[in-house]
């Protein structure tokens, strides 16, 4: 490790034991086989009108797990989730959007930069 990164190791390759199996289950994750145009509408989630509730429900829950707001109430937004998603459902969309979080947290503690994505000729 070099003497400038000491400060900000990429802990991910401090502690690869802990990191490979994150990444074996992210890679389950993406999967699931979301549509594209689901993706590139996220950030208008609240606006989009593509989303059905249960993505809706799933897409708030994973906001508020994301952006901690202690304004929140979590259990009026548990109790709304519960209304279009099963006690699995939420469990899954929790342990998924704390899975990425904990992705994103690695990043930013290793001051990682931006991955540009793949392409075919790469």
């Amino acid at each position: 490790m070099s003497r400038a990164n000491v400060n900000r190791p990429y802990i991910d390759k401090v502690h690869p034991e802990v990191y490979k199996p994150m990444i074996q289950a992210a890679a389950a994750s993406r999967k699931a086989g979301v549509e594209e145009l689901k993706l590139d509408l996220l950030p208008t989630w609240r606006e989009a009108e593509i989303f059905d509730d249960q993505e809706r429900s799933a897409l708030l829950l994973a906001e508020t797990l994301t952006v901690i707001d202690k304004a929140a109430d979590r259990d009026a937004i548990a109790a709304e989730a519960g209304e279009y998603l099963s006690a699995d459902q939420i469990s899954a969309v929790e342990w998924t959007v704390t899975l990425i979080n904990a992705f994103n947290r690695i990043s930013i503690a290793s001051n990682h930069p931006v991955a540009r994505p793949r392409t075919a000729e790469s």
